[in-house]
């Protein structure tokens, strides 16, 4: 509970269907903190994460505008996983400290008992998982997975599946689940789940 207000961690695997379920969210006007775009600004220059980033992993990595490729730096770290680690110790305190500061201008003028999203990928391996009052878990068939990140990334098979392979698998994420989204492909019924999930938390909440 932050402030008066339910904190429910909203986290899966890449692909899974986390950022659909999140769009739906705020369409309903609950807010969400996405730590994948608080990431982002951690990555741009003038940043101190950035100077850190440039110094382990090379200016090989920078686009003509000198901003960070993502794309770049992910083909280096979801294949090796000391650099994964190096990149983590230095991305993780900055973004921690950027969603602190995000999940305290919300609450300040947010209506008692409203609850706050974070939308976070990695949610379970975190500090944040032990602040959440329910975690939502968003699982989706592997070859469902496999193929829409490939599509969505431009990716072949080998590199989406290093990609997936350096998260949690799904079933680690599961013990940890309040409530489990099944993403079978079909968006009505992934958000009907949503929806009976809310219905749920103000139950409880109340």
């Amino acid at each position: 509970m932050e402030a008066g207000h339910p904190l429910v961690g909203l986290t899966g695997g890449i692909a899974c269907g986390k950022s659909a379920v999140a769009a739906y969210l705020r369409e309903k006007g609950y807010p969400v903190i996405n730590a994948d775009r608080v990431g982002h600004i951690v990555l741009t220059p003038g940043q101190t994460a950035y100077d850190q980033i440039l110094e382990t992993f090379g200016k090989g990595i920078l686009t003509k505008n000198k901003e960070i490729n993502r794309k770049a730096l992910g083909n280096i770290i979801f294949n090796d996983t000391k650099a994964r680690e190096q990149l983590n110790q230095i991305t993780h305190p900055p973004i921690a400290q950027l969603m602190e500061e995000r999940l305290l201008d919300l609450t300040s003028f947010l209506d008692s008992g409203k609850p706050v999203f974070l939308e976070a990928a990695l949610l379970i391996e975190s500090q944040w998982r032990s602040r959440c009052d329910q975690i939502w878990v968003v699982t989706a068939p592997k070859d469902q997975i496999l193929q829409r990140l490939q599509l969505r990334n431009c990716l072949t098979a080998e590199q989406a599946q290093s990609r997936i392979d350096s998260q949690l698998r799904q079933e680690e994420r599961l013990p940890y689940a309040d409530v489990v989204l099944e993403n079978q492909g079909l968006l009505a019924d992934l958000l009907k789940q949503v929806d009976l999930a809310l219905a749920q938390l103000e139950v409880t909440e109340n």
